[in-house]
């Protein structure tokens, strides 16, 4: 990346946050990772192999919430399984 991005203050910009969050939003709207669907024995219905925001990250909440104030919510969020 270039000096354009300031990667150690990423989580300080709203967009940043957003952006991570509406991602996650749509993955788990179009039927979630392949990740959270093998646990679960569900068809896989998008292609991504691995979920945007993992399980645990300490900032998932924080994404949704930046994601669903600026763009409204997708998906309601789920800490256990997506947004489920």
């Amino acid at each position: 990346m270039g000096e354009a991005y300031d990667r150690e203050n990423r989580y300080d910009d709203l967009a940043n946050r957003a952006m991570r969050g509406q991602e996650q939003q749509a993955v788990d709207a179009y039927g979630g990772a392949r990740t959270d669907t093998n646990k679960a024995g569900l068809p896989h219905l998008t292609g991504n192999e691995q979920r945007p925001v993992r399980i645990g990250n300490p900032w998932a909440e924080t994404f949704d919430a930046a994601a669903t104030s600026l763009f409204g919510q997708m998906r309601s969020y789920n800490p256990v399984m997506g947004r489920r």
